[in-house]
């Protein structure tokens, strides 16, 4: 569920969104922000909502990002789950991508529940990945590489794979070597 919820942030902040992605990304988040942390204890109608919005989220891929990108290389160079591939550096590349898109990110926000009221789009942005955060805290997801099983020198090696996938074409910031 924590990859469909990236697919759902990506999609919002995509260079190729669209209003009919964006309607079904936004109810996406805000279905998995209600029901994910209720699939713990196995209620059923949680478990169901989750899959409607896993559903969802894939009718509106308009295009991914860096999250995206990265995932793909930690799941296959060192076998850590999608969806914890994808909750690990959510957050992260929120707020990496912010300069790029906060009005986008501040939607995701909003989405979320978190009240925006009378902050500035970067503030609700970086308020949407402490949200993330909190959620993959609260689902108890492991928080970083090394807790997922990735070696310190996996980093680099997960970078330079990253430079070549697909996914960072329609990331709303350019992402190069520096």
């Amino acid at each position: 569920a924590m990859g469909q919820f990236r697919i759902a942030v990506e999609s919002v902040y995509s260079t190729g969104n669209h209003p009919i992605s964006d309607a079904l990304a936004l109810h996406t988040i805000k279905m998995l922000v209600q029901y994910l942390p209720q699939c713990r204890d196995g209620e059923t109608d949680a478990l169901l909502h989750v899959k409607t919005a896993a559903c969802m989220t894939m009718l509106a891929r308009p295009g991914l990002g860096l999250n995206t990108a990265t995932a793909h290389q930690k799941g296959g160079l060192y076998a850590v789950p999608h969806g914890e591939a994808n909750a690990i550096l959510l957050p992260h590349t929120m707020r990496f991508n912010t300069d790029a898109c906060a009005g986008r990110l501040a939607s995701d926000a909003e989405a979320m529940g978190i009240d925006t009221r009378g902050v500035n789009h970067e503030t609700a942005a970086l308020a949407a990945a402490d949200g993330v955060a909190e959620l993959c805290q609260k689902l108890g997801l492991p928080k970083t590489l090394k807790e997922a099983g990735v070696p310190y020198q996996g980093v680099e090696l997960i970078a330079s794979a990253t430079l070549h996938d697909r996914s960072l074409a329609t990331n709303p910031k350019p992402v190069s070597v520096s």
